[in-house]
C-alpha cells in the first residue's frame, strides 16, 4: 500500500458510515456520495515507510460522541484515487492501543468596541456559554476531562488576555464568561490578525505539552468575532501563514 492511500482511507471510510461487512459498500456508497455520516474519526498520528507501509493511529466516535470499540479489518475499505483497492492487494490489520487522549480548545472572544459598546456583548456571552455546554462533558460524566477549554479575549491591544486557563469544568468556564463586563477591554480597535497568530501558538503549545508527556492530543482554535482587523498590528499574511503552518492535529473555526 502506497502512502497516497492514507488520506483517502481516513477521509472517506469511517465518516461515510458504510458497513463493509454487508457486501454492499462499493455498490451503494459510490465513494461515499450516497452515504449518511454516522461516525467521526480523529486522526492522531500517521506514518508512511518504504516499501509500502502506512500506519495510522485514530479514534472513532459516533456523531453522539460515543466511542466505538472492537473495529476489525472487515469494517474498513481502502481507496486510492477514488477506486476501491482489492483486499488481496492491501494487507490491513488493526492493533488496539489503549491510552489517554486529550482534546484542547482555545476560545478567543472579540471584546472590541463594536461588541462592548453595543447590544452585542450579552449575545456574545450567551453564545459562548452555549458553546461550552455543547462541547464539554458535565463533571459527573465519566468522560469529563477528555476535552478541556481555555478562554482568552482580545481588543485592539497587542496581546490577547487570559480570561480562564484550560479546564474541563463547564461551570468554571461559564462563570468566567459571566464575569465579562463592558469596561474590561482597554482599546476599542480589533487586533484580529494578532489574535489568530497568538491563539494558534497557544493551542499548539497546549497540544505539545501533552505530547511531551506521551499523551495523545489534538486541539482547536475557535474565535468569536463580529468584524475584521482594525488595529493593523499584524498583517493578514502573517495570520494566514500561522494557520497554514499549524500542525495537522490543530483545527480552526471562526464564528460571527
Amino acid at each position: 500500500m502506497r502512502p497516497s492511500l492514507l488520506f483517502v482511507m481516513l477521509s472517506g471510510l469511517l465518516l461515510a458510515g458504510c458497513d463493509a461487512t454487508s457486501g454492499e459498500s462499493e455498490a451503494n456508497c459510490e465513494i461515499f456520495d450516497a452515504c449518511t455520516p454516522t461516525l467521526e474519526l480523529r486522526l492522531l498520528e500517521s506514518d508512511a515507510r518504504p516499501p509500502a507501509n502506512v500506519s495510522v493511529l485514530f479514534k472513532v466516535d459516533t456523531i453522539d460522541d460515543e466511542p466505538i470499540a472492537g473495529l476489525t479489518p472487515g469494517n474498513f475499505d481502502i481507496f486510492e484515487n477514488e477506486r476501491l483497492v482489492s483486499r488481496f492487494e492491501a494487507d490491513l490489520s488493526i492493533l488496539p492501543k489503549t491510552g489517554r487522549f486529550q482534546y484542547s480548545i482555545a476560545l478567543l472572544l472579540d471584546l472590541s468596541g463594536s461588541i462592548v459598546q453595543s447590544e452585542s456583548l450579552e449575545p456574545l456571552k450567551q453564545a459562548a456559554r452555549r458553546f461550552v455546554d455543547a462541547i464539554l462533558y458535565p463533571t459527573t460524566d465519566p468522560r469529563s476531562g477528555e476535552i478541556e477549554l481555555g478562554i482568552w479575549w482580545f481588543d485592539g491591544q497587542a496581546d490577547v488576555t487570559l480570561l480562564q486557563p484550560f479546564t474541563p469544568d463547564p461551570d468554571v468556564l461559564k462563570s468566567a464568561i459571566e464575569s465579562i463586563t463592558a469596561d474590561l477591554p482597554l482599546d476599542n480597535s480589533t487586533n484580529l490578525y494578532g489574535a489568530v497568530v497568538q491563539g494558534t501558538a497557544l493551542a499548539q503549545e497546549r497540544v505539545l505539552s501533552f505530547r511531551q508527556d506521551d499523551i495523545l492530543a489534538a486541539g482547536t482554535l475557535v474565535i468569536f468575532t463580529d468584524g475584521t482587523d482594525q488595529a493593523a498590528r499584524t498583517t493578514r499574511s502573517a495570520a494566514l501563514n500561522a494557520v497554514r503552518a499549524a500542525a495537522d492535529d490543530l483545527s480552526f473555526f471562526t464564528i460571527g
